[in-house]
């Protein structure tokens, strides 16, 4: 629970008000059972204690892991997940990960990785996402051409 507070801390300190969902970067983890349980109680914890911030909670991970955060009492309200199958879209994901869940506007989906970049005259290595999901408050959106979410 102290990791959700010193994240609300840090968004503070760094001028982030208004931003209304805050993600945990949980990565993939191991199928065994007793990971698994870890966890989903971290997670769970996570959760409830943005919610008692008015915070949505989201997690970044595998789509591998994300059916286990479906079965925590505050699961999470948004996903951000990582998938290398280079197809620009938030839905038919890796292992079998349900359409229906996360489903209205909540998924955001890292379709590539590590590539080296030039912006601005700076080189830079980036990931490629697929956002049908909140990252940045209201009105701060702007629509990716090769970003499917029907």
């Amino acid at each position: 629970m102290g990791e959700a507070a010193n994240a609300q801390q840090a968004a503070s300190t760094l001028g982030l008000q208004g931003y209304s969902v805050i993600y945990y970067d949980l990565e993939s983890y191991s199928t065994n059972i007793t990971c698994r349980n870890s966890a989903k109680s971290f997670l769970n914890g996570w959760d409830y204690m943005m919610s008692l911030s008015g915070i949505l909670s989201g997690v970044y991970g595998s789509p591998c892991n994300a059916g286990d955060w479906t079965t925590i009492v505050y699961v999470p309200n948004y996903v951000w997940l990582a998938d290398w199958n280079y197809d620009p879209d938030v839905w038919g994901l890796a292992c079998g990960l349900p359409n229906g869940l996360w489903a209205y506007n909540q998924r955001i989906h890292q379709w590539d990785h590590d590539l080296d970049q030039t912006w601005g005259g700076y080189q830079l290595r980036i990931d490629l996402d697929c956002a049908d999901g909140e990252v940045a408050p209201a009105g701060h959106a702007s629509e990716n051409p090769l970003c499917t979410v029907e």
